[in-house]
């Protein structure tokens, strides 16, 4: 899908895209052709790490532990689908940042708030810190 066609069907579905979200989106490169990869969650402390951790140590470590960053289409395609996400979950995009109209480096989030289900983004810059229960979607090869 286009990053328009991603919108039109995020926003069909009643789903919301926050304003920097829409922006990374505008950046976001998108495959020409359908592309089925497989998907994990992992925390922070999943990872190893027992306190707040730069993100840039967890993009590390993500790499060590055998998964890989997901490509940035993974946001608006894991919003699009994922339409039984439960109440209160926020899964952060383990993926490159982009930057938002303001310069700053954002990552997608796909969370379910109390206002309805999100594509939003988080803080991507390699200092940004994340608690031992913060979410991320990676790859995770097939073998």
């Amino acid at each position: 899908k286009t990053p328009d066609a991603y919108r039109q069907s995020i926003t069909g579905k009643k789903d919301r895209i926050y304003q920097y979200a829409d922006q990374i989106l505008n950046k976001t490169e998108v495959s020409k052709t359908e592309v089925e990869i497989d998907l994990a969650v992992l925390t922070v402390a999943d990872l190893g790490f027992k306190r707040a951790t730069r993100y840039d140590v967890i993009k590390k470590r993500i790499v060590e532990v055998g998964a890989l960053l997901c490509p940035a289409e993974v946001g608006p395609a894991l919003r699009d689908e994922y339409s039984d996400q439960p109440a209160g979950e926020y899964n952060a995009i383990a993926m490159e940042p982009l930057t938002d109209s303001g310069g700053d480096l954002g990552i997608f989030d796909v969370n379910h708030a109390y206002d309805g289900r999100w594509l939003s983004t988080y803080d991507g810059s390699p200092d940004s810190t994340w608690n031992p229960g913060g979410r991320f979607v990676v790859v995770v090869p097939r073998k």
